[in-house]
């Protein structure tokens, strides 16, 4: 039976909120978890049953490990010699992406379903479970007030020199924006739960807005966006995906 686990997701912020659905399942199954993770780090405090940390300390922990679950463009293990009793598992974006012959515990994500429906069928399955969760343990923590300001609609910083032609086809002129960045989580975490709609670029932050039950508005520049790139959390709270011009 495994006692101890690592995940070690690719360093994306999508892919950290993913990953933590398979850390939230083996919590359930009382496996000692840590996530090795530079972005969720800085925002540790809202999945308050997880041990997340720096990438910069993953050194010697996968030899210590009994199950080490990663992805293809994961931070490299820095284990020469892992002990013949740690089981690898490589999840793997599609079959363009695996190598030429998968170990015995790797998985293929399917593109007809989300990063995280992936994560959850991908971690049952190891231990021989038909039951899925995408539950990844974000509990914000107090005093957190969820959608207090009723006047402000949130929007990816990536978007700011298209300010105006969001807001109109959002029809949220009458909104107050406050911009997010991607690289100040700690600060930007706080303001998206307090707000009422989120719009932004596919990517970490309408990944998160999904997670914290936003409403979300999804810009995007491409005709059609693979599943395997939108949010899982929550799908009633997204909302038309526009064209940005």
């Amino acid at each position: 039976m495994h006692k101890r686990a690592v995940i070690i997701p690719d360093p994306s912020l999508e892919n950290g909120l993913a990953m933590m659905v398979a850390a939230h399942w083996l919590r359930q199954i009382h496996i000692d978890v840590t996530v090795f993770h530079d972005k969720l780090f800085t925002i540790g405090c809202w999945f308050p049953f997880q041990r997340i940390v720096p990438v910069r300390n993953l050194a010697d922990a996968v030899g210590k490990s009994d199950l080490c679950i990663s992805t293809h463009t994961s931070p490299p293990l820095y284990t020469a010699h892992p002990p013949a009793s740690v089981i690898f598992t490589t999840f793997y974006r599609s079959k363009k992406e695996k190598p030429k012959k998968l170990a015995p515990y790797d998985k293929i994500f399917s593109q007809k379903l989300t990063q995280a429906e992936n994560v959850s069928i991908a971690i049952a399955s190891l231990f021989g479970s038909f039951e899925t969760s995408k539950n990844n343990g974000i509990d914000p923590p107090f005093p957190s007030f969820y959608r207090i300001r009723k006047d402000r609609v949130a929007i990816d910083r990536a978007l700011l020199p298209y300010r105006d032609e969001v807001m109109q086809l959002c029809n949220m002129n009458h909104f107050e924006p406050v911009f997010l960045d991607e690289n100040d989580l700690t600060g930007s975490i706080q303001l998206l739960y307090e707000s009422m709609f989120f719009v932004g670029l596919p990517g970490g932050l309408c990944h998160l807005a999904a997670n914290l039950s936003i409403p979300t508005t999804i810009v995007r520049t491409k005709k059609k966006i693979p599943p395997l790139d939108l949010p899982a959390w929550h799908s009633y709270t997204l909302s038309e995906v526009y064209i940005l011009s």
